[in-house]
C-alpha cells in the first residue's frame, strides 16, 4: 500500500472537521463521555461527490481521537466500506427496537394480568383505577395494582 495523505482537521467548537477527496469527515465530541477515559468521539463521513455514501457513528461506534483520525484515513484510503457499516448500523438500530417493542409488550401484558387479578383480588383499588378520569392519577393507582400485583401473586 503506498503513501496515504493525512487529512487535516480544524475545530470548530466541539467538531473537527477535514476534508479530503470529496468527503467530508467531521469529529463530534460527546460532553459527556469527554469527562471520562472512554471513546469520546464520533465519526461523520458525508461524500460529496456520490449521493447516499455517508455514514454516522453516534451511538454505535465512539473513538478515541488519534483511532478516529485513522478511522477517516481508512475511511479516505477506501479500505473500509461504507455500504456494509451503514447495513451494520442498521441492523443494531432494528435489533434494538424490536427489543424495545418487545419490553413493551411485555410490560402491557404484566399491566393486564395485574388488572384481572386486582378486578378479582383487590376490588378497591381496580374501581379507584376504572374510575378516576385524571391520566396523573390513574397512572398512581397502576404503579399501585402492579407493585400489589408483584408482592401479592407473583
Amino acid at each position: 500500500m503506498g503513501k496515504r495523505k493525512e487529512i487535516k482537521f480544524r475545530r470548530d467548537g466541539r467538531v473537527y472537521e477535514g476534508r479530503q477527496n470529496g468527503v467530508i469527515f467531521r469529529l463530534y465530541e460527546d460532553r459527556d463521555k469527554i469527562k471520562t477515559c472512554a471513546p469520546a468521539y464520533s465519526v461523520t463521513a458525508v461524500d460529496t461527490k456520490n449521493e447516499g455514501r455517508e455514514i454516522c457513528t453516534a451511538g454505535h461506534q465512539y473513538f478515541h481521537m488519534g483511532a478516529a483520525k485513522e478511522f477517516c484515513q481508512q475511511i479516505a484510503a477506501g479500505e473500509i466500506d461504507l455500504e456494509t457499516l451503514q447495513e451494520k448500523f442498521a441492523a443494531e438500530a432494528f435489533g434494538k427496537w424490536i427489543r424495545s417493542v418487545a419490553a413493551e409488550v411485555e410490560a402491557q401484558h404484566e399491566m393486564e394480568t395485574a388488572l384481572r387479578w386486582a378486578r378479582c383480588d383487590n376490588r378497591p383499588l381496580y374501581n379507584r383505577y376504572t374510575h378516576t378520569k385524571k391520566k396523573r392519577t390513574r397512572k398512581k393507582y397502576a404503579k399501585r395494582i402492579l407493585e400489589w400485583y408483584r408482592t401479592e401473586v407473583a
